[in-house]
């Protein structure tokens, strides 16, 4: 359903008529607690922009994108490993209905829990989190996001400068830093064998 270009309509009418509630539980009580016009539909909205383009976001991006609001509800201010916890818990209550496969769901979390980071556009994050391999997706996700949510618009500008920046000096350093990598090795001195005995030169002083 997500990944049909529809996911809006698709989540409305099984919230109509009852189907939301036992295949997504914790997604369809969210849904009643922020009524009819939350945010929850306008990241599934975004969504629907987005592969409409014609775009085809990975399994484990359209997951971040229905749990984005969620998490965020969820987010307890400066303390992220509280915050993952809830979500663990929420998620546990979804996937005793929902048989979502156990590498999408890893995918979804390391996502949303990179956007925590992405969000404060922070700088001091640039360096490990551009490693990891969920770092695109994570990027995808805000920019899905962005198109609802001003705030993280504005947090994906300035991560675009961040990496632009770090792009732009590491194509002007790329030269000293290969120089600096590479360790010549100096010459072992190479041992001289020893010479052999002049047995005639001993004989001759002998006689």
């Amino acid at each position: 359903m997500l990944q049909q270009g529809a996911s809006e309509q698709s989540f409305r009418l099984m919230q109509k008529v009852g189907m939301l509630k036992i295949l997504l539980p914790s997604i369809s009580t969210f849904i009643d607690e922020t009524g009819d016009d939350g945010l929850l539909w306008q990241a599934l909205r975004s969504l629907d922009g987005w592969i409409a383009k014609g775009r085809k976001p990975p399994r484990d991006i359209l997951w971040s994108v229905l749990w984005y609001v969620p998490f965020q509800e969820l987010r307890v201010e400066g303390n992220p490993e509280e915050t993952l916890k809830q979500f663990n818990e929420f998620l546990t209550r979804e996937q005793a209905f929902a048989n979502i496969p156990r590498r999408e769901r890893a995918g979804a979390t390391l996502m949303l829990s990179a956007v925590e980071k992405l969000c404060p556009g922070d700088a001091k994050y640039l360096p490990s989190i551009m490693r990891k391999s969920y770092f695109n997706g994570a990027m995808e996700l805000l920019e899905i996001v962005s198109q609802a949510f001003p705030e993280a618009g504005r947090h994906l500008d300035c991560w675009r400068s961040l990496l632009a920046a770090a792009k732009e000096s590491a194509h002007h350093g790329a030269p000293k830093l290969e120089e600096k990598g590479r360790r010549r090795r100096r010459p072992r001195p190479r041992r001289r064998k020893p010479q052999a005995p002049d047995n005639q030169g001993s004989s001759e002083q002998s006689a």
